[in-house]
């Protein structure tokens, strides 16, 4: 099996039913090459937080912030997630938050029902990561 780093997803299989690594090049060359990574979040909330977002851009005045989140393995991080967004957008009012999950969330399954609760309550977007071509698309113009 051969993987690939996505953020705090870890590692996804890029020889699934569906390649990533078309995605992945695409995402790389349109998007990622305009974000800082690695983004640390202690100036909004505490000296000494470790949370890193794992992608941050700036667009005419507003900041956006792009974090993966595994709903299968910690969908409890989803909570550090919003709090941690909410502490940025206090501070940096004209804010965009998205996390990039590994599958959409099941209509079926409680846990994910309440991430996608908790991050519509917050302003959190959520992009599986079979939308995230389409994704990339819609924000590679608004980077440029």
């Amino acid at each position: 099996m051969r993987g690939i780093y996505l953020g705090s997803l870890v590692y996804a299989d890029v020889n699934g039913p569906e390649s990533f690594a078309p995605w992945l090049d695409r995402l790389t060359r349109q998007i990622l090459q305009h974000m800082k990574k690695s983004v640390p979040v202690e100036e909004f909330t505490r000296a000494g937080d470790p949370l890193r977002v794992d992608y941050g851009y700036r667009r005419n005045g507003t900041h956006g912030y792009i974090h993966a989140l595994s709903l299968a393995r910690d969908p409890a991080q989803a909570k550090v997630l919003a709090y941690t967004f909410d502490a940025i957008r206090a501070r940096q009012p004209h804010s965009e938050f998205t996390a990039i999950t590994e599958a959409s969330a099941s209509p079926d399954n409680p846990r994910d029902q309440f991430v996608v609760r908790l991050f519509a309550d917050s302003g959190i977007s959520l992009v599986a990561l079979s939308q995230v071509e389409k994704f990339a698309d819609d924000l590679r113009p608004r980077l440029n």
